[in-house]
């Protein structure tokens, strides 16, 4: 209402009133709620209905100039989940819980952008041995990283100044599986998927243009009339990341040739960790593409040493990776312990003996992650030896087991199979066949 009156709904009675409020100088503050409601119909159809609630309009006498009034979008989501179905059968899927998302404009035209989620996995369901491709890294029952969020960005700026006040990004540790069968799997489907998207590309003359400054695409972006902002400051918490990387199987590489080579290398991985370090800009002034590209080559440069690095301590020093991981567990366990522990009030309960028992509880989680992660590398050089060797003299991988009783059984029957030459004519066999079936007779023979 304006001045105590109702507001109509017709166009000329809310003009006048308009026109009301401009003579008085007075602010017309509007007010709009909109209530969205789900519902699920019996053939599992999802319906989302938008309908207003409420609508109203109220003056404020203002002895100064009129400003802008404030508005606040905030989005709850408990869980949301989006699939790739092919061919009426779900292939990939992500989930995602407890999103929130908050964006703020103030009267004075600062905005501020709050989002969070508190858990974010991504699954695939084609064959492979494990169904998860990203998920939080759980290291154990008292880390400290389970009660927080998996996501975090806090931004705040002017965007009539062109002035970003502050931005601020916080991911806890994630582990990756990158199974290469399945990422081939994936890709022979994503083919078949989208070829619809694909346009075609016809060659036609292209006019010159006159040469230009050598650059960087960003720079160019400016020199075009990109705006300018100013960075006030930027921090991007330390990134971990574990990926871990297993071989394809012999199916697959029967079913896209292209991929053969990939059983010749040693891509059998445990763990391979990335560690990005913080990253922190101060006062900086650029178009958007400016400061997103030299995001990019910190990310790039710091990714590429991470990961040299961790594929060395992975490959040549497996033994020298599990002595330092299990040294660095007998500390990791209590502090982490302690942590927790002193987050959840304990001291307050407890104020001389509260760090008595999570020491205790720490120490042996810390004992029991340190011998896991010795005992898990050691064993992993050794298949690494053996099978790189079984690779050298046979030209074929090991078959993987999933328990250690398959893993006894198949180990005894690999054995004789091997020392009885079986496995060569099974591969000449196999070979023989695949050059039957891509080249011919000639090809076979040979």
């Amino acid at each position: 209402s304006i001045g105590g009156e109702p507001l109509e709904v017709s166009t000329e009675l809310r003009s006048l009133q308009f026109a009301k409020a401009v003579e008085r100088q007075q602010e017309v503050e509007f007010v709009k709620a909109v209530d969205m409601r789900h519902c699920e119909s019996a053939d599992g159809v999802q319906h989302f209905t938008l309908r207003q609630t409420s609508y109203s309009s109220a003056p404020v006498d203002l002895e100064t100039p009129v400003r802008q009034g404030g508005c606040m979008i905030r989005l709850g989501v408990p869980v949301l989940s989006v699939a790739w179905v092919h061919r009426h059968i779900e292939v990939l899927a992500g989930r995602v819980r407890g999103l929130d998302v908050r964006l703020l404009r103030q009267p004075s035209g600062d905005m501020e952008l709050d989002a969070s989620v508190q858990h974010f996995q991504v699954d695939h369901f084609t064959d492979g041995e494990l169904p998860v491709v990203l998920n939080r890294r759980f290291l154990h029952i008292n880390s400290r990283w389970l009660g927080k969020k998996a996501f975090v960005i806090k931004a705040k700026w002017l965007a009539s100044s062109r002035l970003i006040r502050s931005v601020r990004l916080d991911m806890v540790p994630y582990w990756v599986n990158l199974e290469i069968g399945v990422l081939i799997r994936l890709w022979d489907l994503a083919e078949s998927s989208f070829t619809s998207w694909k346009t075609e590309t016809r060659h036609s003359a292209i006019p010159l243009e006159p040469p230009e400054q050598p650059g960087s695409p960003e720079d160019s972006s400016v020199a075009k009339g990109g705006s300018v902002w100013r960075l006030m400051n930027l921090v991007i918490r330390d990134l971990r990341l574990t990926v871990m990387v297993r071989s394809p199987d012999i199916g697959v590489v029967r079913d896209n040739p292209t991929a053969r080579w990939i059983l010749k290398l040693p891509t059998d991985m445990p763990n391979m960790d990335i560690e990005l370090q913080k990253i922190e800009l101060t006062d900086r002034f650029g178009s958007v593409q400016q400061f997103t590209g030299l995001l990019k080559r910190k990310f790039i440069r710091n990714v590429k040493y991470s990961a040299l690095r961790s594929v060395v301590l992975s490959y040549f020093a497996t033994v020298v990776k599990g002595i330092l991981n299990a040294l660095w567990w007998l500390f990791r366990g209590p502090f982490d312990a302690l942590t927790v522990a002193k987050e959840s009030g304990s001291p307050a309960r407890h104020p001389m003996w509260w760090w008595l028992l999570p020491m205790v509880f720490g120490s042996s989680e810390g004992t029991y992650r340190a011998m896991a992660d010795l005992l898990g590398n050691c064993v992993f050089f050794v298949v690494l030896v053996l099978n790189t060797i079984r690779q050298i003299v046979l030209g074929t991988p090991r078959k993987r087991v999933q328990s250690v009783l398959d893993g006894l059984v198949w180990g005894v029957r690999g054995f004789m199979l091997d020392a009885f030459y079986i496995t060569s004519l099974q591969q000449l066999l196999m070979q023989t066949k695949l050059a039957y079936q891509d080249w011919g007779k000639m090809w076979a023979v040979i």
